[in-house]
C-alpha cells in the first residue's frame, strides 16, 4: 500500500493509525522476505498478467467490431434484396388470366397469375419467379432476368424458378 493510499484511508476515516502501521509493518515483512529478486519477479508477473489482460481486451474488442460488421453487412444485403423484390415486381403490372405453374424447392407446385406475355418471358429466361416471403405481402414476386441476376449474387435460395441463359 502507497503512503498516499495510507494517508487517504486515514483522512477519510476507513482506518485507524494502528491498522495503517500494520499494513506498513506487514509491507516491510513481505518485502525483506522476498529480497530484492523476489520483488522484481513479482512485478514482472503482474506486468505479464496486465500484458496478458489488455490482449484478451483487444481481441475481444476486434471480435466485437468483427461481429457488428458482419451484422452491418447482413443488414446491408436484407435490405438490397427487399429493395430489389420491391422494385423489380412485375406481378402488379403485368398480372393476368394465365397460371403458371413452378416447383419449390420443397416440392410443392404453386402458381402465379401472370400475362401471356409474362409467361413467355418466364419460359424464356427473361423474368424469374422469386420467394418473397417476409418481404412483400404476397409469397412470390416475378422479376425481371436482369433483377434476378442481382438477386443470385445476392442470395441465390430465393430464386424459385429461372429459365437462366448461360
Amino acid at each position: 500500500m502507497t503512503d498516499e493510499l495510507r494517508k487517504a484511508l486515514k483522512q477519510a476515516g476507513l482506518v485507524s493509525q494502528k491498522k495503517l502501521r500494520q499494513a506498513k509493518h506487514r509491507d516491510r515483512v513481505r518485502r525483506k522476505e522476498l529480497g530484492e529478486e523476489g520483488l522484481q519477479a513479482e512485478q514482472e508477473r503482474r506486468e505479464q498478467e496486465h500484458r496478458a489482460d489488455l490482449a484478451r481486451r483487444k481481441e475481444a474488442d476486434r471480435e466485437r467490431e468483427r461481429a457488428l460488421q458482419a451484422g452491418r453487412a447482413e443488414a446491408d444485403r436484407a435490405a438490397r434484396i427487399a429493395h430489389l423484390l420491391q422494385d423489380a415486381n412485375l406481378l402488379p403490372r403485368e398480372g393476368g388470366p394465365r397460371r403458371f405453374y413452378f416447383e419449390t424447392p420443397a416440392g410443392a407446385i404453386p402458381c402465379v397469375e401472370v400475362s401471356e406475355s409474362l409467361a413467355q418471358r418466364l419460359i424464356q429466361g427473361d423474368a424469374a419467379i422469386a420467394d418473397a416471403h417476409g418481404i412483400l405481402p404476397v409469397n412470390f414476386a416475378v422479376i425481371s432476368g436482369k433483377a434476378a441476376r442481382q438477386l443470385a449474387t445476392l442470395e441465390k435460395s430465393r430464386l424459385l424458378h429461372w429459365n437462366a441463359r448461360t
